[in-house]
């Protein structure tokens, strides 16, 4: 039982690692995309 459970969040860590370098990349890329905008913009 305790198996089964470890091996499940070891697979949902695994996921939302994946998901997370998913988003960070894309961030990157939109952010590459769009360098006019400045990040820290003070009025």
């Amino acid at each position: 039982m305790q198996a089964q459970d470890l091996n499940g969040n070891a697979g949902r860590l695994s996921t939302i690692r994946r998901e997370v370098e998913y988003l960070s990349v894309k961030a990157t890329l939109f952010f590459r995309r769009v360098p006019e905008i400045p990040i820290n913009a003070n009025p």
